[in-house]
């Protein structure tokens, strides 16, 4: 069975994508809302392969209908057929397969699932940066900046948890973002 709090999380980010999505409809229109629906639907399709890997890999067990009640219920280039075959698909390494197939197929070649964590950290962080440096300003350049400031609290975090836990450093990440 799958923990406790992966209901919870699942139910807080869909409430949390409901209503960004919810404003980016309502109060944006033109290249700042295509900017915002881009952004939030390509992060919620990374978000959901990642926790379908994670299913794959930690919880081969878990039945295919637990997996759709703890995705995201939006998409933007995974579409829900793709992602029912994707849940349906007996292990991790059929999931990549499948993935071959999808527009994010360059975004997963050549790593493993434990690494598809990284990957979408590395995503995220060159599209707001993208966003913050190259596109014209709209809300979304005020989200990019927030997330990226996040990134680098997330690098000082993993900092202090190596030295004070003795945990590996993941330098990954601060060297994407140059600390």
């Amino acid at each position: 069975p799958l923990p406790d709090y992966t209901t919870a999380e699942c139910l807080l980010r869909t409430a949390y994508f409901s209503h960004m999505f919810r404003i980016a409809r309502q109060q944006y229109s033109g290249a700042t809302q295509k900017t915002l629906l881009r952004a939030m639907g390509g992060q919620a399709d990374l978000l959901n392969i990642i926790h379908i890997l994670r299913l794959k890999t930690y919880f081969p067990d878990t039945p295919q209908e637990e997996y759709l009640t703890i995705l995201l219920p939006f998409h933007d280039k995974l579409k829900p057929e793709l992602v029912r075959q994707l849940c349906a698909a007996p292990d991790a390494g059929t999931v990549f397969e499948l993935l071959k197939q999808t527009p994010y197929r360059d975004c997963f070649e050549g790593i493993q699932a434990v690494d598809a964590e990284e990957y979408y950290r590395r995503a995220m962080y060159l599209f707001n940066k993208h966003q913050l440096m190259c596109a014209p300003p709209s809300i979304y350049t005020a989200m990019a900046y927030l997330d990226l400031k996040e990134m680098e609290m997330m690098v000082l975090v993993n900092i202090i948890e190596s030295v004070k836990y003795g945990v590996p450093y993941h330098a990954a990440l601060a060297e994407l973002i140059g600390a």
